[in-house]
């Protein structure tokens, strides 16, 4: 969008569900759009060069990948308590998350 200045104007619009769909950056006369499963779930974020990112979900509704505007996916993996488990980059960077007995990180 450019850069913010403090004298950027921005509205934002709204679903019937009062989730944002746009914001639109009047100064600069761009929009980013933001679209939603029946779940809620954030399922695609276009910019103003319409480009766009997309977002899936399992069944329990947890961010499953995410695939940028160049096709390279991010995912997430999660343990049967719902934990975020690994984080699998395109870029091969991948992190991988343990958890103690209490639920609490004990990544390295």
């Amino acid at each position: 969008m450019g850069a913010d200045t403090l004298h950027d104007k921005k509205s934002l619009s709204y679903d019937a569900l009062g989730r944002v769909t746009s914001i639109h950056n009047e100064t600069w006369n761009k929009a980013v759009q933001f679209a939603y499963n029946a779940a809620g779930n954030r399922i695609a974020v276009t910019d103003p060069e319409k480009r766009t990112i997309t977002y899936t979900y399992d069944v329990l509704n947890r961010l499953t990948s995410m695939t940028d505007p160049d096709d390279f996916t991010t995912k997430f993996a999660y343990d049967k308590l719902g934990a975020l488990t690994s984080i699998e980059r395109p870029n091969g960077i991948n992190t991988t998350y343990t958890y103690n007995a209490n639920q609490l990180d004990d990544s390295p």
